[in-house]
Parts: structure tokens; C-alpha cells; sequence
């Protein structure tokens, strides 16, 4: 924890705290910060694991939900991206039906070749 700046108690000093409920802390401090920490040394061992699973249930909720809502706003995303490319594809298949046809003759000048037979002409 020491690139939160928080001053969390030792370890040592939890041993009710599985290693699990204590990342756990360790993430409920660097989230939330040493003010929320403040009042948890003096709760009983009971109330201290009770909040560390609350909190890692709500975090995994919140991760639940914040997928689920990136990944329907991709959909989302997605369906506008195909809508607008198909109003454009519309709009510009509209506009070349309009205009007329014409063809043109494709003038081209091609230099005559001077080098001996046995010179090559691949390129």
C-alpha cells in the first residue's frame, strides 16, 4: 500500500482476516482512503469481516453491472456505426443513379521500345 500513501496497521495485527479478506482491505483503503479505514481497529473481529465481504460483494456487483452496461453500449455503438453506413450507402447509391452515364476514351501515350532483343521489358 505504500504508493497509496495510506498507513494501514500490520498484518499481523488482523489475524481473524483471511489473506483474501485482507487484499480485500488493502483495496477498500486505496479506493475509498484512510478516512474510511479509520473507524475499522475497533470494530469487533465479526463486524471487520461482515464489511470486507460486503464491500467485495458490492465490487463485484459493480464490476457485474459496469460490464453489462459497456457491453450494451458496444452494441449500441455498433448499431448506429451500421445504420449511419447504410443511410450513406443509400444516400450514395441515390446520387450515382441520378447522374448520367457517360463514357469517355482513355487517351495514353506509350514511348516505343529501342533496346536490343535481348533486353528485357519486365519490370
Amino acid at each position: 500500500m505504500e504508493d497509496s500513501g495510506s498507513r494501514l496497521p500490520a498484518r499481523q495485527d488482523f489475524p481473524h482476516l483471511s489473506d483474501a479478506h485482507w487484499a480485500t482491505l488493502e483495496k477498500m483503503v486505496s479506493l475509498l482512503g484512510e478516512a474510511a479505514f479509520a473507524g475499522f481497529p475497533n470494530l469487533p473481529a465479526e463486524q471487520q469481516r461482515a464489511r470486507v465481504e460486503r464491500f467485495d460483494k458490492n465490487k463485484s456487483s459493480l464490476i457485474t453491472h459496469v460490464s453489462a452496461a459497456a457491453q450494451e453500449a458496444a452494441r449500441a455503438t455498433m448499431r448506429a456505426e451500421a445504420q449511419s453506413a447504410a443511410q450513406a450507402s443509400a444516400t450514395n447509391t441515390t446520387s450515382f443513379a441520378v447522374r448520367p452515364i457517360t463514357t469517355k476514351p482513355v487517351k495514353m501515350s506509350v514511348p516505343t521500345f529501342d533496346g536490343k532483343d535481348s533486353d528485357s521489358l519486365v519490370f
